[in-house]
């Protein structure tokens, strides 16, 4: 009988063991199930976090080719402007080389037809009587002087020889030294 008690005992013992275990099995397949549904959940929420921000980084990629591109188009634009500019610019040089280029021409052309003396007679042009071929003498006398920046002394040369000249015709007595 004892063993009859002991084997129930055993039994009942097993049975409820069976049946913590059994109930600690389903706790843990729930726990499991929850913890898979979290992992699931989290995952899900992840990718979508992903998603958004690839959207956005997509977006601001996009936003800024097209400010790319229209800083490309404007830079254009000003490289054009500059280029135009430096054509108007090397046109404006030949012109004015050609126009520096035909003035010279024109002075050594001019210069070739008047000789020496017409230099200097014109310095005393409309000179009419004594005084005023004097202060005139006077005052070229202070712009050709060598000592001048715009000396020179072959022009002075001429001056002094036009204002002999012109002395004479005047009627003008020098004195002796």
């Amino acid at each position: 009988m004892i063993d009859n008690i002991v084997e129930i005992a055993l039994e009942t013992d097993n049975d409820d063991e069976t049946l913590a275990l059994e109930e600690q099995q389903v706790q843990i397949d729930e726990m499991l199930l929850n913890a898979q549904a979290e992992a699931e959940k989290i995952i899900s929420d992840a990718r979508l976090h992903a998603k958004k921000e690839a959207d956005e980084i997509k977006a601001s990629v996009l936003f800024e080719q097209g400010r790319l591109k229209e800083q490309e188009i404007f830079f254009e634009k000003k490289m054009d402007i500059l280029k135009a500019g430096f054509a108007q610019l090397e046109s404006d040089k030949k012109a004015f080389e050609r126009e520096k280029r035909i003035e010279l021409e024109n002075r050594a052309k001019a210069n070739s037809y008047a000789g020496p003396g017409d230099t200097a007679t014109m310095l005393f042009a409309g000179v009419n009587n004594i005084l005023a071929v004097k202060k005139r003498y006077k005052d070229l006398i202070k712009i050709f002087h060598p000592d001048n920046l715009c000396g020179d002394t072959e022009v002075l040369q001429l001056i002094n020889k036009e204002y002999e000249k012109l002395q004479d015709e005047f009627g003008w007595i020098r004195k002796a030294y």
